[in-house]
C-alpha cells in the first residue's frame, strides 16, 4: 500500500511538471504549480505515516505548506487578473513578445 501511494505522488508530480512546462495559459501553469505543491504535501504525510498514526511534524509541514500555497495561488491569480486587464491576454507567448 505504501509503495502505491508513493507511486501515485510520483504520477502527480509528473503530471504537474508536464502541465507547468507545456501549457501556454498562465492559469493552467498556476494550476500545475498547485498540483505540484499538493503532491509534495501528500508525500510528506505518506512519509510521516507509521501504521495507524501520522507524525505530527509531517502534518505541521503539510499544513504550513498548504497555507503558503494558498497565499501564493491568491497572489498569482491577482497578478493574472491585472495582466488580463492590462493586455487582454493570459498567454505566455503573447506576454513574452511585449516590449518593456
Amino acid at each position: 500500500m505504501y509503495s502505491m501511494l508513493v507511486l501515485f505522488t510520483f504520477l502527480l508530480i509528473s503530471l504537474s511538471i508536464y502541465c507547468i512546462t507545456t501549457k501556454k495559459s498562465i492559469i493552467k501553469t498556476v494550476i500545475g504549480i498547485e498540483i505540484f505543491t499538493s503532491s509534495i504535501n501528500l508525500n510528506f504525510v505518506i512519509m510521516g505515516a507509521h501504521g495507524e498514526s501520522v507524525d505530527a511534524l509531517a502534518q505541521s509541514f503539510a499544513i504550513i505548506s498548504i497555507a503558503i500555497g494558498a497565499s501564493v495561488a491568491a497572489l498569482a491569480l491577482a497578478l493574472i487578473i491585472n495582466v488580463y486587464r492590462h493586455y487582454g491576454k493570459v498567454d505566455w507567448d503573447a506576454l513574452r513578445r511585449l516590449k518593456w
